[in-house]
This record gives structure tokens, sequence and C-alpha cells, in this order.
């Protein structure tokens, strides 16, 4: 075979696993943009089901796959459903602690994580006792931090908004 029509095959074997890859990740962003519309609990365990199938050990996987359980556990808040809560939830600040320690979007991940630790406080009030601190602490870090501070206080409103609604404040 000349040289050219190997070359032709190479590029066009490359072009299709970078394809498979962008429709993969389209696919897992698609089904998280469904279970927010549907508000339905299935669709978002699929979601996050399909997002730990298709995502890679890679720093940014990971971290999208933070955010996919994020969307789920804000859900399992919204329907009081603290068997999937507890399910997921631990598996969710590991990833997180873990980006954190490698310093990848670390700012975005210590405000994820503050916002988990709200919904923790959601579910039982009285652990705002030693959470509450620990919450604080990482939004002040991420936005000192950050870049991009949408995140970090979109996070730190949610926790405060669930922090105070259980106290009845």
């Amino acid at each position: 075979m000349p040289p050219v029509y190997i070359m032709k095959k190479v590029i066009i074997i490359i072009g299709l696993v970078f394809l498979g890859w962008e429709v993969s990740a389209q696919w897992t962003e698609n089904s998280v943009y469904q279970a927010y519309l549907s508000n339905k609990e299935e669709v978002w365990v699929n979601a996050v089901e399909q997002a730990r199938a298709h995502f890679s050990d890679s720093n940014e996987d990971q971290f999208q796959l933070a955010l996919v359980e994020y969307g789920l556990l804000q859900h399992t808040l919204a329907k009081k459903n603290e068997s999937l809560f507890t399910k997921y939830v631990d598996d969710a600040i590991d990833r997180l602690k873990d980006l954190i320690d490698e310093k990848h979007r670390s700012s975005e991940s210590r405000a994820l994580l503050s916002g988990i630790y709200g919904l923790k406080m959601g579910y039982s009030p009285w652990k705002g006792i030693y959470l509450g601190p620990k919450s604080s602490s990482l939004i002040g870090k991420a936005k000192k931090g950050g870049k991009r501070l949408s995140h970090c206080l979109a996070c730190h409103r949610q926790s405060q908004t669930i922090y105070s609604f259980d106290l009845g404040r």
C-alpha cells in the first residue's frame, strides 16, 4: 500500500475516535439536560450512571461527573429522598476532595463541595454545627482563588438558603 493511503486511513480512524468522544460527551450532556427538564428521579439517576460509564478518570471528566452528581443531589433534596442522597453523596464528596488535592479547578470544586455540605445540612440541620464552618471556609477559599465566581456564588447562595431555611431564619 502506498504511504498516502495509509495516512488517509490513520487520519480517518483518529477522526472517528475523536468524533466518538464528542458524541459521547454530547449524549451525557443531553441526558443531564433532559433530567433537569423532566425533574424525574429515574432520569437523574440514569444521567449520573451514563456519566459514570462514559467519563474517563481524567480530572476534567471527574469534575464534569461531580457537576452531574451535584444536580442529582439537589434533586433529591427537592423531592426529600434521603436514601438516594445517601447513595450518591459520599462519592461526590470524595471526587471533589480529590480534585481539590490535585488542584484541578479547585475553586469550583470547593464551591461545589460547599454546596454539597449545604445539602447535607438541609437533610440534617444539626450537622450545621460542624459542616457550616467547613462550608464557609470552602466558599471563602473558592472566592479568593476563583476566576469563575458564578459557580462559587451560586453554590454558596444555595447552601446558605438551605441552611437558613431549615433553621427557621
